[in-house]
C-alpha cells in the first residue's frame, strides 16, 4: 500500500533580504525540516474567498498579513493570510463610470450610425409607423440618459451607490 504525501504550496520568506516566493514544502506531510537554515521560515497559505463587488463603485484591495500563529496546529509553520478589503471608488471616478455605462448601452444597442440615419429619415419624410419606431428609440435613449442622471443625484445628494443595469431597448 502507497502513503500519500501531502505537498502543499507555502511561503518562503528569506529573513535577510525579504524576499518571498511560493514554493513546495520540501518535507513529507509538513514534517519538521532537519537542518533548515535559519535565514528561512516557512508560512503555509490562507486565502480568504474573493468577494463580490462592483467595479464601477469599488476597487478590491488585496491585504496579505504575516503573522507567528501556528498553520494548523503546525509550531514550525507560520501563518501567511491574504484577505480582500473593498475600498469605495471617489464619486467623480463614479459618476465617470456612470457616464461611460450608459453611453456604452445606447451605442451597442442604438448606434450612433443608425441615430444619425433615423434623424435623416426624420427630416426627409417616412409613414407614420416608422416615425413612431424612430421616436420610442429615441425616448428610450433619452430616458437612459434620465435614468444616469438620476443615480448621479442619489449619488451625490444621498450617498446611495448606483446600479449599472439599464432599460433594455424597445
Amino acid at each position: 500500500m502507497r502513503i500519500k504525501t501531502v505537498i502543499m504550496k507555502v511561503l518562503k520568506l528569506y529573513k535577510d533580504t525579504g524576499k518571498t516566493e511560493t514554493v513546495n514544502y520540501p518535507g513529507k506531510d509538513l514534517g519538521i525540516l532537519i537542518g533548515l537554515d535559519e535565514n528561512i521560515e516557512y508560512y503555509g497559505i490562507v486565502e480568504n474567498k474573493r468577494p463580490n463587488y462592483e467595479p464601477n463603485t469599488h476597487r478590491l484591495k488585496l491585504v496579505e498579513v504575516l503573522s507567528d500563529d501556528a498553520y494548523e496546529g503546525k509550531s514550525h509553520i507560520k501563518t501567511f493570510t491574504k484577505s480582500y478589503e473593498l475600498e469605495q471608488l471617489p464619486n467623480e471616478i463614479i459618476i465617470e463610470n456612470l457616464s461611460n455605462s450608459v453611453g456604452e448601452h445606447i451605442e451597442s444597442n442604438y448606434p450612433n450610425w443608425k441615430q444619425n440615419k433615423h434623424s435623416l429619415e426624420l427630416q426627409t419624410g417616412t409613414t407614420q409607423e416608422r416615425i413612431e419606431y424612430i421616436t420610442s428609440l429615441f425616448n428610450w435613449a433619452q430616458r437612459c440618459r434620465t435614468e444616469r442622471d438620476l443615480k448621479q443625484s442619489e449619488l451625490l445628494n444621498k450617498n446611495i451607490l448606483p446600479t449599472f443595469d439599464w432599460e433594455l431597448i424597445p
